[in-house]
């Protein structure tokens, strides 16, 4: 273990352990989905302590049940005014990308990559983002494309190549009707352990149009994606090595509605968004049509709207640690009662691993491809409005164990049903 990472092991200890007691603030949401990087901009608080840990991500997912690719592309500033970064990483410094991807019947395959301050560009005017490794391999970019969707509205173009795969996709908003200003963005003062730290979750679009090709360089082939996907973006100061999220994303397959003989855009959308730490970004956004009528609806965990669990939990060697097999989830306001199953099996989950950084080494994302099922019932009439089902998205994060050898099933079950559900 070199001295950077030994002093990032105890500082980053050191940053659990302070409190300054300074008032907390948040960016609102750009209005601008194309705009500029939110850690970037002028009205960005950079006298924080805790600059160190400002990160940001811009996070698309891909479902394409025609070719039978399932993905999530993310593209990462850490620390961009390289806080002490002489001395110490506490998260990856700099431009990131980070590419899991899926294909019908395989396992899951994941990639990270750092490309350090010196060789990335991002925009706080526009959401711009461009980076490659000094070899000239690897590389990430993403550009805001003005009218360049095809159906002529706003888009991003966001490209790339690593060893796993290369990609070059357009996504757009799909179903607008469903971004409303009610249901976003939602800013957590209660997530981590520091009085500063803070994040927000931004929706930006909740359903998207996802077209393009992914090229899996293990075999040559290239996959022409014609799907939908979800993008999302995050931002804030947050030591997320000692804590983590618990997220899924679900939209209805257009195939899957014409075969219902339902309308393309009156299909069901939900994402779920709970954060071990925070209850105030323990939310699910849901949308559906009940009687010809569009339902945008947010039920919150604060409010007592809705519960989660996970019924059975397994041992992940790669991760080090027991992750979730599948989850229930329970949502219930005074219209409506709406009950989600999502299975998701360890043949469908894959960490996102890195070992730049220790407190990043002694951490895992775990991408998750579920299947969901889910009724809503309407509480005044007590009718069925929809019943729906369909592969999706989701992650679940954490540090990993410090047991020296794997953990049974019933420890896996006792320890999960103890520590997140609600």
């Amino acid at each position: 273990m070199s001295i950077v990472q030994r002093f990032g092991c105890v500082f980053a200890v050191c940053l659990t352990m302070t409190a300054m007691g300074r008032v907390v603030s948040a960016n609102p949401a750009n209005p601008d989905p194309l705009g500029g990087w939110q850690i970037l901009a002028e009205d960005f608080d950079t006298s924080s302590y805790l600059d160190i840990i400002a990160y940001e991500w811009d996070y698309y997912m891909i479902h394409d049940a025609r070719s039978g690719f399932y993905g999530i592309i993310g593209y990462l500033i850490s620390n961009p005014r390289g806080r002490l970064s002489d001395l110490v990483q506490v998260l990856p410094d700099g431009g990131n990308i980070a590419i899991v991807g899926r294909r019908e019947g395989e396992k899951p395959v994941a990639q990270y990559i750092n490309f350090g301050l010196d060789n990335y560009q991002a925009s706080s005017e526009e959401r711009f983002f461009d980076a490659q490794l000094p070899d000239g391999t690897d590389f990430g970019r993403q550009t805001p494309l003005r009218g360049g969707a095809f159906d002529g509205s706003d888009a991003m173009r966001i490209e790339g190549r690593c060893s796993l795969y290369s990609w070059d996709l357009v996504i757009s908003q799909d179903w607008a009707d469903r971004n409303t200003d009610e249901v976003r963005p939602t800013v957590g003062t209660d997530i981590g352990h520091l009085p500063e730290e803070i994040w927000t979750v931004d929706v930006i679009w909740p359903r998207t149009v996802v077209r393009g090709t992914i090229t899996d360089l293990s075999t040559g082939e290239t996959i022409d994606i014609d799907g939908h996907g979800y993008r999302e973006n995050s931002w804030g100061r947050y030591l997320l090595t000692p804590d983590g999220w618990d997220f899924y994303v679900f939209s209805e397959d257009r195939d899957d509605l014409a075969a219902a003989g339902i309308p393309e855009d009156e299909g069901v959308s939900m994402v779920v968004q709970t954060y071990h730490k925070s209850e105030l970004l323990d939310f699910t956004d849901i949308s559906f049509y009940d009687d010809g009528e569009l339902k945008n609806l947010r039920f919150e965990a604060a409010q007592g709207e809705m519960s989660w669990w996970h019924p059975h939990w397994q041992w992940d060697n790669e991760s080090w640690q027991c992750v979730p097999l599948d989850a229930q989830f329970d949502l219930e306001d005074e219209d409506y009662r709406i009950e989600v199953d999502v299975t998701i099996g360890l043949e469908n989950e894959r960490p996102i691993l890195s070992d730049i950084t220790l407190p990043v080494a002694r951490y895992f994302i775990q991408e998750l491809f579920p299947h969901y099922e889910g009724r809503i019932v309407n509480k005044h009439t007590g009718r069925l409005v929809r019943e729906f089902s369909g592969h999706g998205g989701g992650e679940f994060s954490f540090y990993k164990s410090a047991r020296l050898w794997p953990a049974p099933t019933p420890l896996c079950n006792w320890w999960g049903w103890s520590k997140f559900s609600h």
